[in-house]
């Protein structure tokens, strides 16, 4: 967010969250299950194997209930070819 004075910009204001409040957010304000799935490499990426599917190319960064929520997403990965 762009701090002005008279019209002019002097400066900004970063506000940052962790993914994993927006996430839980996300899930409280939607009653839903929520998952970010990223495709294609990610750098210096630190998430386990079982929440890679390959067969999507890609993994899955963010993931509310996950001992409910992942079993079923790798099924579909493995069951779903993506084109």
């Amino acid at each position: 967010m762009p701090v002005l004075e008279e019209g002019e910009s002097v400066g900004m204001v970063v506000l940052s969250r962790s993914l994993a409040d927006v996430t839980r957010q996300a899930k409280e304000v939607s009653g839903s299950e929520v998952a970010l799935f990223v495709t294609g490499p990610v750098e210096d990426s630190q998430v386990s194997a079982t929440r890679q599917l390959q067969a999507w190319n890609g993994q899955l960064l963010a993931l509310t209930s996950e001992e409910q929520s992942l079993i079923p997403l790798q099924q579909a990965a493995d069951t779903v070819c993506v084109a």
